[in-house]
């Protein structure tokens, strides 16, 4: 029987607290090569693969990847929240950027395949805890980001326009993604440009970051 830590996070916010907690670097390294395995193995269409299995794709023993993931559902969550992470950091980063539009173009380019990764890996948790909890405290990390992108340029918007509008417009421009992905193509930013010139108010003003955008 493999050990369980006795105060491993269970929920979303204590794991993306816990992400950010500096480990020993041997900790940290055998942490790193089980998520990049779970996220190798999901890539290569075996989302249902088990802690087993990643732990043998990673190189490491399955005792220590269960001290690291007690279940299943657990590393789900740490994946879920590092490609979260990934997201957000788009978002600071276009932020840092002078132009505004500019900015916000590139972070809504960048940020579809990101949002692609945490697409599978939402599938994942619902099935394996059943509820949106994770759905609701991702959205709560998320929206405040998309919020400051669209405060920089809001008067150049559409009426109205808001995060939770941003966010819909990402994972609609998500399918396209992949479908693309499947066919080696990148064919999906049209889709993209569509979007983006359909909510700003003049798009000929924005002609230069959205040429920029799709780079």
């Amino acid at each position: 029987m493999t050990a369980q830590p006795t105060s491993a996070p269970t929920t979303f916010d204590e794991v993306f607290a816990a992400l950010a907690t500096p480990l020993r670097a041997d900790a940290a390294a055998n942490r790193d090569r089980i998520l990049t395995a779970a996220r190798d193995l999901f890539n290569q269409g075996d989302p249902e693969a088990s802690l087993e299995r990643i732990a043998e794709h990673a190189g490491v023993g399955v005792g220590t990847a269960y001290r690291r993931f007690p279940t299943r559902e657990h590393l789900l969550l740490h994946l879920f929240a590092q490609e979260l992470n990934r997201v957000l950091q788009t978002a600071s980063d276009a932020l840092l950027e002078p132009d505004p539009k500019r900015g916000f173009v590139e972070f809504c380019y960048a940020a579809v395949p990101a949002m692609h990764a945490t697409s599978g890996l939402v599938g994942e948790l619902l099935r394996e805890r059943n509820d949106s909890q994770v759905l609701q405290a991702a959205k709560a990390r998320v929206l405040p980001a998309l919020e400051r992108l669209i405060a920089r340029v809001r008067a150049e918007l559409q009426p109205g326009f808001e995060a939770m509008d941003l966010l819909v417009v990402l994972l609609m421009c998500e399918k396209p993604f992949t479908h693309a992905c499947r066919f080696e193509t990148r064919r999906w930013e049209p889709f993209m440009e569509i979007m983006l010139r359909g909510l700003v108010r003049d798009p000929a003003d924005w002609s230069t970051a959205l040429a920029r955008g799709a780079q």
